[in-house]
């Protein structure tokens, strides 16, 4: 149990993908500073939660809330970054990574407004924070699997927002990289942001990580320290892919 307030909540939610349901009476917490985890096999419903947290999926039955205002009347989106699943940084329109990290501004000053000091200021200190000063200049397209996705990554954080939402944000990161981005978990955390992290394992994130939450099936099989997490997850779940 916690006394801090709840950022993101699922009270009872439940989903349906066409005609099969995806989450069944689905009840979820991310408290505000916390970094949680969901885990869950191929096609389990983590990442239906997390389109579901956010309003890109409308729920069947029950309330996703964000910052305590139901979804569908949340309009402060500059508070939350989100890097989705298999999407890649690289457009048809040629874009250096410093130019795609600084269009994450754009949920801070608005489509139209023109982008200050303090916006680069954020940009710079959003690139060095994902290692990423080196290829600032650089055609995102000319980039790797694993520095196009630490190029969303920075898009997402060069907002400044209170809450991260990251759904298998090194699937294709190299150990290295993996480690460092670790190591930018961390230093989110001490500036208090909060975030959720949809993985197919805990790898060097584990040692950050407050609470894993495992789906099986659309139902929450475990919520609670990764520490209690029951071998046959690991060995009967694919954690890859995701309905």
């Amino acid at each position: 149990m916690t006394d801090r307030p709840a950022v993101l909540e699922m009270d009872r939610v439940s989903v349906f993908l066409g005609h099969q349901q995806v989450l069944w009476d689905v009840d979820f917490l991310l408290y505000r500073g916390e970094f949680a985890v969901l885990l869950g096999a191929n096609a389990s419903g983590k990442t239906t939660l997390v389109k579901t947290l956010l309003g890109l999926i409308p729920a069947a039955a029950g309330q996703a809330y964000l910052f305590g205002e139901p979804v569908e009347r949340f309009k402060h989106w500059a508070k939350i970054g989100y890097v989705p699943q298999r999407v890649t940084a690289a457009s048809g329109v040629p874009a250096t990574v410093e130019e795609v990290v600084t269009s994450g501004r754009a949920a801070r000053v608005g489509l139209l407004s023109r982008y200050g000091a303090s916006d680069r200021e954020a940009v710079a200190r959003t690139l060095e924070l994902v290692d990423l000063v080196e290829v600032k200049a650089s055609p995102v397209a000319s980039l790797s699997g694993g520095q196009q996705q630490r190029v969303l990554i920075a898009r997402a954080l060069s907002a400044e927002p209170d809450v991260l939402v990251l759904d298998e944000p090194v699937a294709s990161v190299d150990l290295p990289h993996q480690e460092s981005f670790a190591e930018t978990i961390e230093v989110l955390l001490s500036k208090g942001t909060s975030i959720l992290m949809v993985a197919h394992s805990l790898g060097a994130v584990q040692r950050l990580v407050e609470r894993a939450v495992v789906l099986e099936r659309g139902r929450v099989a475990h919520d609670g320290a990764p520490v209690d997490l029951k071998l046959e997850h690991a060995h009967h779940s694919d954690f890859g892919q995701s309905a």
